[in-house]
């Protein structure tokens, strides 16, 4: 009897005893695993961290970039060079070397070798203006982008210069052609325009302008 008892007792302490080591076995198997994954996870936020680190000057450049593009944007769209609608006949003012012209197109028409441009020059100072110089400039519009620039589009417009030679009287418009050679309808998307005064007169001395 005494015997059976001290059995069934190292028995039940035998399972006691089996029992606690698996759970121990199994707790730390659970810490290995944790340890595991916080160090797969570490290495992981330490690759994004390279990762994000050999683009951060990439990053940098961008955002400079687009700045100084906006900045460029804003200082073209000013008085003194103004964007205009080939296809509107609306005048605008231009503020040149002397003081305030006012421009509008009459119509374009399409040539052999590009488009006639036939402009209006309006002059409502009170001085009479000579000489008037009008830069154009054309081409496709500016899409921001990686491809192509802001100084890399202004570089792909085209120019030219034209000279009126006769004299504006105060108060009064001057009809003046203008032929824009080599462009496509594809080509024609963005024109804009800016002007200086060669000479100027009121009453009977005529000055140029500095």
């Amino acid at each position: 009897m005494k015997l059976r008892v001290v059995l069934i007792s190292g028995f039940f302490i035998f399972l006691t005893a089996l029992l606690v080591f698996n759970q121990n076995q199994g707790e730390a198997q659970s810490q290995q695993d944790l340890e595991v994954r916080l160090a797969n996870l570490e290495a992981r936020l330490t690759n994004i961290e390279d990762y994000l680190e050999k683009f951060r000057p990439v990053f940098a450049d961008f955002s400079k970039n687009m700045l100084e593009s906006v900045d460029k944007k804003m200082q073209l769209v000013t008085d003194k060079v103004v964007i205009l609608n080939p296809v509107s006949r609306e005048s605008v003012k231009i503020e040149s070397n002397v003081g305030t012209i006012l421009l509008s197109i009459q119509k374009m028409d399409k040539t052999e070798k590009g488009y006639l441009l036939t402009l209006n020059i309006g002059n409502p100072s009170a001085a009479t203006y000579g000489n008037i110089k009008v830069k154009m400039r054309w081409g496709k519009n500016y899409v921001q982008g990686p491809v192509q620039n802001y100084d890399q589009w202004r570089r792909s417009l085209g120019t030219s210069e034209f000279e009126y030679p006769g004299e504006i009287e105060p108060g009064t418009w001057a009809e003046v052609a203008v032929n824009i050679p080599s462009v496509e309808a594809g080509q024609f998307e963005h024109l804009e325009c800016e002007m200086e005064v060669g000479t100027i007169k009121m009453g009977r001395t005529r000055v140029r302008p500095s």
